[in-house]
């Protein structure tokens, strides 16, 4: 996964981000990434790159990797479980007291 903007600015933001989406997070040195988007654009309509595919492989680089610590993903997993339990349960109470 590719995540940018002002959360990414947080290790430990991210860190959570991998742990929750048991995915690897890629940090990308360019933090606006509308306009890194913009400027690969530019520079592939300018014919400077050839595709889009390598402008952006020449465009972005990443600063950081956060890969997914596996006790943190069993726990978060499991609190997962209780939050759509309480979900549920909260749906199930609105249903009974007619939405109040």
């Amino acid at each position: 996964v590719r995540a940018d903007g002002g959360a990414m600015n947080s290790p430990l933001w991210a860190q959570i981000l991998a742990d929750v989406t048991s995915k690897k997070i890629l940090i990308p040195e360019v933090k606006d990434a509308a306009a890194l988007g913009a400027a690969i654009l530019v520079f592939y309509n300018s014919k400077k790159y050839e595709t889009i595919d390598k402008a952006i492989t020449n465009m972005v680089r990443f600063t950081d990797v956060k890969e997914p610590v596996m006790q943190n993903v069993s726990v978060y997993r499991k609190l997962y479980k209780y939050f759509m339990q309480s979900l549920i349960n909260i749906d199930e109470k609105k249903r009974v007291t007619g939405n109040l």
